[in-house]
């Protein structure tokens, strides 16, 4: 829920047009409001699913096309990012209006999983959270941010809060945010390299998934 906010919150804080269309929505009283914020939280799981890559091991034979099989013990890898950047919304833009004309049903969209497979529980609880926590948070505060969005989000979603009314931040607020995020970014850089080489190697010592196989294996 943490991610899901922080990502929403964000979107927000680098649309303004967004941010303001959707604040003046809930103040309406005939029930747009609730759906533009449907749409606005829909995009956002869109462009920044909280789901990266999902590890599945196959127990039987799967049978791609004619002459390619899959053997039972395959690893199979799903990208829910890559998988909602094609189909009818394929692309990166973030634009809550496509959700007036193009249906759940249309998209390859899974902001959950798959629901007639095991979806995650916490898409009945979810929605209605992020709901009431964004009211709350634009009812009292603007939204300014210049950090990196992205889906793994390590900068942790820095926002800058402007009470409702009061002046936005100068330039200056907003260069040192963007400046901070990038330099992070260097350094954050160079712990994933060194810790992902020693993973990769490590892996390659110990073979997981062939250990794996061994223990389970009759």
């Amino acid at each position: 829920m943490s991610e899901a906010m922080a990502h929403l919150l964000l979107a927000l804080a680098q649309h303004p047009s967004v941010q303001r269309d959707l604040t003046a929505a809930l103040g309406d009283l005939d029930g747009e409001g609730e759906r533009a914020l449907d749409r606005v939280i829909d995009e956002t799981l869109r462009v920044h699913p909280l789901f990266g890559v999902a590890h599945r091991i196959t127990s039987a034979p799967i049978e791609v096309e004619p002459g390619v099989t899959l053997p039972a013990g395959s690893v199979l890898l799903f990208n829910y990012l890559t998988y909602q950047r094609t189909g009818p919304a394929a692309d990166d833009t973030f634009d809550p209006g496509r959700w007036l004309t193009l249906g759940r049903g249309e998209a390859h969209f899974v902001p959950f999983g798959v629901t007639a497979n095991r979806a995650c529980p916490a898409r009945g609880v979810a929605p209605v959270m992020m709901r009431a926590v964004t009211r709350e948070v634009l009812r009292r505060y603007a939204l300014v941010s210049t950090a990196r969005h992205t889906r793994s989000l390590p900068s942790r979603g820095p926002c800058l809060l402007v009470p409702a009314g009061a002046r936005p931040p100068g330039g200056v607020r907003r260069w040192l945010m963007r400046c901070t995020d990038r330099w992070s970014d260097v350094g954050r850089s160079l712990v994933q390299l060194a810790l992902g080489t020693w993973m990769v190697l490590d892996a390659r010592r110990v073979r997981p998934c062939s250990t794996y196989f061994e223990e389970v294996r009759p």
